[in-house]
């Protein structure tokens, strides 16, 4: 049927035709954009050789700012006062490159701090534990701190290093981190060598002081008597021992001087010319009829503490052969070893 034929029978109606179909492009056509260059290859160049400068003479710049500082650090009070401007000069220059952006720079400047920290310890086990944990007045950072060291409870696979009783993973590469365990663990042997030497040598002196024995002590006997108290250690508490110089008149016991854990505690002991009975190491626990201030009081008790634990240990030490302690000394000092802890 022709278009006209369709309008006259159905007139009002028009009838238009339907548009061609449009193809749409699904194509994006990315803008073009220009990239800079970084800079010109003679800077680059320039850039690269800096980088491979610096990753070289860090390690010898390290070395040479944390040697200067042990050495002004162990030198005599009037030495460290002439060099205390160098000394915060050469810890500003160590935290500069510390403190640096990150990256492989950084790590290389934290490397070299670790390997000169670790190179340069003396064989002090406080030195030890500070340059592990931190402490002490030196604003340098622990190896814990710059990264270098991580505490760990469960080492398997990684390279740890046990220093004291404590164990820690090393950060780095496995060069690096052999080294570094290596030479730490062997610092830390040698300064507990030389704590175990040296008060070993303190108790010597100690003992070469005495005048007197236990047994005699106990006799009411005035002198100079030497005793071995051992640490005390729980899950609850930790009782500090070591080894006590003590001098009585026959009737009382005043501290001299003491090594080990306690000397702290003990050095204030004596400063405070606190004392204590003969007679009262009989009893468990002091019965002190005068008032006296907590301070006061706290002292002797830690001192009759110490003295009970030390003697209760002279005791169970020797074989009932080697201390025959008469019947009638016992009686006359009102004590039981066997009731001593």
């Amino acid at each position: 049927m022709s278009t006209i034929q369709e309008a006259m029978e159905n007139p009002g109606k028009l009838k238009t035709k339907k548009p061609p179909a449009v193809k749409v492009i699904d194509i994006v056509v990315p803008s073009i954009k220009k990239v800079k260059l970084t800079a010109k290859k003679e800077d680059i160049d320039q850039t690269a050789a800096d980088i491979r400068g610096y990753l070289a003479e860090i390690p010898i710049h390290m070395a040479d700012l944390v040697g200067r500082m042990r050495e002004i650090q162990s030198a005599t009070l009037e030495e460290w006062l002439i060099r205390t401007d160098e000394f915060r000069k050469l810890e500003d220059e160590v935290l500069s490159h510390l403190n640096a952006d990150g990256g492989p720079l950084l790590t290389a400047a934290r490397q070299a701090y670790a390997l000169a920290m670790v190179e340069t310890l003396l064989a002090d086990k406080k030195a030890v534990i500070e340059t592990i944990k931190g402490g002490g007045k030196s604003r340098l950072p622990s190896l814990i701190k710059a990264g270098i060291l991580e505490p760990t409870k469960e080492p398997k696979y990684d390279i740890v290093v046990k220093v004291y009783g404590d164990s820690y993973k090393v950060i780095g590469g496995r060069d690096f981190a052999l080294k570094i365990a290596e030479t730490l663990s062997d610092k830390a042997s040698k300064a507990a060598k030389a704590a175990h030497d040296k008060y070993h040598d303190a108790v010597a002196g100690l003992k070469a002081q005495t005048t007197i024995t236990v047994v005699e002590l106990l006799a009411r006997k005035p002198g100079k008597f030497f005793l071995e108290v051992p640490d005390v250690k729980d899950e609850e508490k930790f009782l500090p021992g070591g080894t006590i110089l003590a001098e009585s008149d026959g009737k009382a016991i005043q501290v001299v001087t003491a090594v080990g854990h306690f000397s702290r505690i003990m050095e204030e002991i004596k400063k405070a010319a606190t004392f204590i009975s003969i007679e009262s190491l009989s009893q468990e626990r002091l019965n002190l009829v005068k008032r006296l201030p907590e301070d006061a009081f706290r002292r002797i008790r830690i001192l009759h503490a110490v003295l009970r634990r030390g003697l209760a240990a002279e005791f169970a030490s020797q074989k009932p052969t080697v201390l025959a302690v008469p019947k009638k000394i016992l009686v006359a000092a009102d004590v039981q070893p066997a009731t001593l802890h």
